[in-house]
């Protein structure tokens, strides 16, 4: 590990492989063998998910969707 990332060669080199890919079928294999070093070398762990789900009345207007409530332009329509 360095600097709290996961250091593994195999991977830094298949996405160098990845980059440098010259036609689409390159690029696919790049992609393949990168999935597969990344997994056998569980470069990352994700430790959750979840969605937020917001609930508005059908009086608001200007209700912008976004990753958290934004109330700025929002207005109650009579």
């Amino acid at each position: 590990m360095s600097n709290g990332w996961a250091k593994s060669p195999s991977v830094e080199a298949e996405i160098a492989a990845w980059f440098d890919a010259k036609t689409l079928e390159e690029e696919r294999s790049a992609a393949q063998r990168l999935n597969e070093a990344a997994l056998s070398e569980v470069v990352c762990t994700p430790l959750g998910w979840y969605l937020r789900y917001f609930a508005w009345t059908k009086d608001l207007a200007g209700v912008t969707q976004g990753p958290l409530p934004f109330f700025w332009g929002v207005s109650k329509t009579v």
